[in-house]
């Protein structure tokens, strides 16, 4: 009687059939596992923009930047398709560094957009020292089209390097 339940169970754990029967579950099971391993490091590739909008760029007095706009969003020829950011000025009155000032001042930057053949009027961006240096940012629209514009920094804050010659960070984004 024991050999007999031995042999049932035997044939019942080790029979071909029930081999063939978890070989396929064991083989669909690390399928499984390897398909959701490789799917869990897929990521979004973001892609950074190509043209210059969306990323910041640094200009002195009197210096342009060509931001062009790609030929899929554009119906201008190519050669008109670009917008020119061009900083007019920069004026610094902020408080110099390590010194107590009663106001503590600000920096005002001054620039025009040309886009399309048309220029802009003279739009001014400033910063001013808080805690946290907060920014400024406008609606700027020039050859009918809007663009935002974001103030990031302007540097070298005063006090801290006088030999640098003052420069502007800036951000352009479509609207």
């Amino acid at each position: 009687m024991v050999s007999l339940i031995k042999t049932a169970t035997t044939r019942a754990f080790f029979s071909p059939h029930k081999n063939k029967f978890i070989n396929q579950t064991m083989k669909r099971f690390l399928l499984s596992l390897l398909a959701i391993g490789l799917l869990s490091q897929c990521t979004r590739e973001t892609v950074p923009p190509t043209s210059g909008f969306g990323k910041a760029f640094t200009l002195s007095v009197n210096e342009s930047k060509s931001l062009p706009l790609s030929s899929a969003e554009s119906s201008e020829k190519p050669t008109d398709a670009v917008l020119i950011f061009k900083l007019n000025a920069i004026e610094d009155s902020r408080c110099p560094a390590n010194v107590q000032c009663v106001w503590m001042g600000e920096a005002v930057t001054r620039f025009t957009l040309e886009f399309n053949g048309q220029t802009s009027p003279v739009v001014a961006l400033k910063v001013a020292p808080t805690g946290k240096e907060r920014t400024d940012s406008t609606s700027v629209t020039v050859g009918n089209r809007s663009f935002t514009v974001l103030l990031k920094s302007v540097q070298p804050y005063p006090g801290t390097t006088p030999s640098d010659k003052p420069n502007a960070t800036f951000v352009v984004r479509k609207q």
